[in-house]
């Protein structure tokens, strides 16, 4: 394809983004040419653009956007041709060069492994939702069965993660305990059937996440808020357990964290980062979650539906990023380019 095509890009870590043009080059072999319908905007995003993600890009400029969906419009030429036409969800990944090009923009040329095909029945709005939520529950979920529990504790529960993983957890039949900010979230999760929420608004929410987790016999959590709140949360924990920590809202070093909890009482603190998870995992594992995924969306059901709040055209980003930035327990925003 000729000319060029419109952009988000970063030229520094916590720089300001610049709304540019970038041409259009011959595809590679093995490369594929997507048109972005609806982009998404991540925790993860801001992590990445604040240089404090699991993945640290070292060549700039970069185009941010982790996670979005589109219609593939052209491919290399080793690549199957009947794909061109095919709805995809897609992650962006890291180059081999260090940069990062990533989904904020009209166009994205990617590789078919970075690809998430369905057939066209597919709503763009729920497509560009299809991995980063989904997957990261469903390998929650995977976790969990590896310590042998069907009980959990979460913060940012209100999140849309968060209410992904809730409503997940009911439906394999896990007690859940999701921990909010407000008691106005309560809502939600009775809603959705879920038993024990707690929320940090209440003076005395430790001590009631403590005696629940301990009633329970709790012994993962999983935490994504990050600053004082992870020592906080460890702190409520019956002795060993696990705390993975798998985000960072407050975008904060973790603190509160009693060397006591670790030594004494003998419980762990452990990242979590889905990259890892699947490339430890074994191929038919990746498979099955995949088909995992596509069959609870095929069904209709809203397992795995991430609400969102707003649109905005790619040349509103900004005001769309600040937006999100402001009203973030209120949903998703989607970018259309």
């Amino acid at each position: 394809m000729e000319g060029k095509y419109n952009a988000w890009e970063l030229d520094k870590f916590k720089g300001d983004p610049a709304y540019r043009q970038i041409s259009h080059h011959p595809l590679a072999k093995n490369e594929i040419l997507v048109k972005i319908k609806c982009a998404t905007i991540h925790p993860a995003d801001l992590a990445l653009v604040n240089g404090q993600y699991g993945i640290c890009p070292t060549k700039f400029p970069i185009i941010p956007g982790m996670e979005g969906c589109g219609e593939i419009v052209a491919v290399g030429e080793s690549i199957d041709k009947n794909l061109v036409g095919k709805r995809a969800s897609m992650f962006a990944k890291l180059d081999e060069d260090g940069g990062f090009r990533g989904l904020w923009a009209e166009y994205r040329y990617c590789k078919l492994e970075e690809l998430f095909i369905v057939d066209n029945t597919f709503e763009f709005e729920k497509l560009c939702f299809a991995l980063g939520n989904p997957f990261t529950a469903y390998a929650f979920v995977d976790t969990l069965r590896k310590h042998n529990t069907n009980v959990v504790v979460q913060n940012g529960s209100s999140s849309s993660f968060g209410k992904i993983f809730c409503k997940l957890c009911i439906k394999e039949g896990i007690d859940i305990i999701n921990v909010v900010r407000r008691e106005d979230h309560f809502a939600y999760f009775k809603e959705v059937g879920a038993k024990y929420m707690v929320s940090t608004s209440n003076k005395n929410w430790k001590e009631e996440l403590t005696k629940l987790c301990s009633d329970l016999k709790v012994s993962v959590c999983f935490d994504c808020v990050g600053g004082n709140f992870t020592g906080d949360m460890l702190k409520c924990l019956p002795n060993n357990s696990t705390l993975y920590h798998f985000g960072n809202l407050e975008l904060k070093r973790l603190g509160h964290i009693d060397s006591v909890e670790l030594a004494k009482n003998e419980k762990v603190i452990r990242g979590w980062w889905l990259n890892k998870w699947m490339n430890e995992a074994k191929p038919e594992e990746i498979q099955k979650m995949r088909d995992y995924v596509l069959d609870e969306m095929k069904s209709g059901k809203d397992t795995f539906d991430s609400t969102y709040s707003k649109v905005f055209s790619l040349d509103k980003f900004v005001e769309g990023l600040m937006y999100y930035l402001q009203n973030m327990s209120g949903g998703k925003v989607i970018i259309k380019p």
